[in-house]
């Protein structure tokens, strides 16, 4: 009974933020636009994460979670032609991204958060010569995010701990949507996310339903739903004289929208070093594993966290 009435709340809670940002996205028809976001590895705000993909931990009530991600990405916009694959333009060629997050446990298995991106610096053809002439700026805000983390499951399994939860996050359009810096409208995505760690291992993996407005960005439409995903893998080495000071990270994620649409997919690979008590840094590089728009072909991006208990 107490989990027929535990799932019944989770979809009943699913089922409103669904009919919110489906509101909002079936009012505003699709559009040629480019009301795109530059970067599609977002920062998630908490404890239990690599660098793209989401675990199942929520903070203990109380405990504050910091976190400041500063990165490069190399032509993360190429427009080619679809029979000849020939570079059509280039609407960002580079870009120099930063991004401020910040989690607290409101109870024990409720977690909430807030992030916020912003474009330092871009440079490119935006769509001049292809569909619009406007020179593109250089330094933009992003949308506002808020995320929710509300666990479903905490239980031992394998020797370690296996956790899950309902994390999904809601976007304001505070950012600049004619820059690729935002999208224009209330967006977000309903998430599950889950992880398995035992001592200094950690398995993640995250699967969601991202609703937006429908756009159309230089003849291929970008609908209403898409599907993402991500793994991910952090390893802390055990070895003494480090002091479990060393762990290595690995993640790749992605979004689909169908049969036939584009994939793109980035995977990326780095490290964080426990700097003092509870604060690290980290860096990482990564590459894209299709050439489908929204995928980097290259990236490489610094973060430090803080974990601050009441």
């Amino acid at each position: 009974m107490a989990a027929a009435l535990g799932a019944r709340r989770w979809g009943t809670l699913a089922a409103a933020l669904a009919t919110v940002l489906l509101g909002t996205a079936n009012g505003a028809g699709a559009q040629t636009n480019t009301n795109l976001a530059l970067d599609r590895a977002l920062l998630r705000p908490g404890a239990g994460v690599t660098f793209a993909a989401d675990g199942g931990e929520t903070l203990p009530r109380g405990a504050v979670f910091f976190t400041a991600r500063c990165g490069a990405l190399g032509r993360p916009w190429v427009l080619r032609n679809g029979l000849t694959g020939e570079t059509v333009a280039v609407p960002v060629a580079r870009a120099f991204t930063a991004e401020v997050a910040a989690a607290i446990g409101v109870t024990g298995r409720l977690q909430v958060g807030l992030a916020q991106p912003v474009t330092l610096y871009q440079s490119g053809d935006r769509l001049r010569g292809v569909a619009d002439d406007r020179p593109l700026s250089t330094t933009v805000g992003g949308d506002a995010r808020l995320h929710l983390k509300a666990s479903m499951v905490d239980a031992a399994a394998g020797g370690g701990r296996l956790t899950l939860a309902f994390a999904p996050f809601i976007a304001a359009p505070t950012g600049d949507a004619a820059q690729f810096a935002g999208v224009g409208s209330v967006w977000g995505e309903l998430r599950l996310a889950g992880g398995w760690r035992r001592g200094g291992l950690l398995a993640v993996a995250d699967l969601g339903l991202r609703l937006r407005s429908p756009t159309v960005f230089y003849g291929v439409r970008h609908d209403t739903a898409a599907l993402t995903f991500a793994l991910g893998a952090a390893w802390t080495l055990p070895a003494r004289a480090l002091r479990r000071r060393l762990t290595l990270i690995l993640d790749v994620d992605g979004d689909a929208q169908g049969p036939g649409r584009p994939v793109p997919v980035e995977a990326r690979g780095g490290m964080s070093v426990r700097a003092w008590r509870g604060l690290h840094v980290a860096a990482a590089g990564g590459v894209s594993v299709s050439r489908e728009p929204g995928a980097p072909p290259w990236r490489a991006l610094v973060e430090v966290r803080l974990a601050a208990a009441r």
